[in-house]
């Protein structure tokens, strides 16, 4: 039996009286933790009012969302939970994930309403679901599923596969590229797993995996796939935010007077950073040139048209010629594009694109974008 637990509020119900007082269990330095606090609690939130800020909300527990800092510090606090797991499976209160009974049932609930106690975490059981085995007779599920107070049954494999073999390297592959050998063998379990009839063979496997993680609907994610979209978050920031200390320190080691999609040789480059770069031909096929004033992009090079992938202007002819600036199709008066000189120019698909690029009234300088977004800013899940 396996159980799937959602958390109401789980950010926001976080106690600060909690958390410092397990930092400190942990072992961390005074200092530290006085850092960690300071910045857990020194959140201020106001009501936007017709678009203007208004009064002033001060928390007294809760981790802010979006904050870097969030995820790492939630996760220690789940630590919490495992452990008191682990010491109730080492004093033979519950047996692992063979859980079949109502006593060690009533042992989870316990522990759950500890958690919840010292952590202020609230477990919805509206939203958590339970799992049970092949061999599990309907009579005991019902049971435990009374104890528990759980009535949702999960998604089998569909959920074991988003939840454990999918989820666990996330952050290994946010940083390295894992090797093919790796990721083929993951792949293959996963498989394996999913096309089993009895949970022992690997069963007649109808279509390859491949296809299945294309095919909508089911979820799933090749492995390899995914690992180069998070990398790509990653070269993204390096782009996104030069001035960041992490773009600063690759920058004075890699690419000093350049820049990282520069696709120049480093002498003897780290692993981190060779993981980094393989995601280049990614964020190629979205990378956008978005017109400010126009002044820094060249017409027959940069990838400024929004096409379906955003490439450079094609010609209408064979000569290009290379004194073109895109300023000179830019009527700053009108504040519009110079359809006469786009269409000398320009293949006729181009001038409509073209045509639609907005123009600001007040001209700024160009900047990168990524074109499969409204925001203009990288995501995993468009990677």
């Amino acid at each position: 039996m396996a159980i799937k637990t959602d958390m109401s509020k789980a950010y926001d119900r976080v106690e600060w009286g909690f958390l410092e007082a397990l930092l400190r269990k942990m072992g961390f330095a005074d200092r530290w933790i006085s850092w960690i606090m300071f910045c857990v609690s020194s959140v201020e939130y106001r009501v936007l009012l017709n678009g203007q800020p208004n009064g002033l909300i001060l928390p007294e527990r809760g981790l802010r969302q979006g904050d870097p800092l969030s995820p790492y510090l939630f996760i220690l606090c789940t630590e919490v939970l495992i452990a008191k797991v682990r010491k109730a499976e080492a004093d033979k209160r519950i047996t692992g994930i063979k859980v079949v009974d109502k006593d060690q049932c009533r042992v989870i609930l316990d522990i759950l309403r500890q958690y919840k106690a010292v952590t202020g975490q609230q477990i919805n059981f509206g939203k958590s679901s339970i799992q049970f085995g092949h061999t599990v007779d309907a009579v005991v599920k019902t049971e435990i599923q009374g104890v528990l107070g759980i009535t949702n049954q999960g998604g089998g494999k569909e959920v074991m596969i988003k939840s454990v073999p999918t989820a666990v390297p996330t952050f290994v592959m946010s940083c390295y590229r894992l090797p093919m050998t790796i990721t083929s063998k993951l792949t293959s379990a996963v498989a394996n797993f999913w096309w089993s009839t009895n949970g022992q063979s690997g069963g007649m496997h109808w279509i390859a995996w491949e296809r299945l993680c294309c095919l909508g609907g089911l979820g799933f994610k090749s492995v390899h796939d995914f690992n180069t979209a998070l990398l790509a978050k990653q070269l993204w920031r390096l782009i996104d935010y030069p001035d960041s200390l992490f773009a600063r320190v690759f920058k004075s080691r890699y690419y000093r007077n350049t820049d990282p999609m520069d696709p120049i040789r480093s002498y003897s480059p780290s692993y981190g950073w060779r993981s980094i770069v393989s995601a280049r031909s990614l964020v190629t096929k979205g990378l956008i040139k978005r017109v400010g004033s126009g002044t820094s992009i060249s017409i027959w090079r940069d990838p400024w048209v929004p096409a379906q992938f955003p490439r450079p202007a094609l010609s209408n002819g064979p000569f290009k010629d290379p004194t073109l600036r895109l300023p000179h199709f830019i009527d700053r008066q009108m504040n519009s594009w110079r359809k006469d000189l786009l269409t000398q120019h320009f293949d006729h698909v181009d001038v409509a694109l073209i045509e639609a690029i907005p123009l600001s009234r007040c001209p700024k300088d160009d900047s990168l974008g990524w074109h499969f977004t409204k925001t203009g800013k990288y995501t995993v899940k468009s990677g």
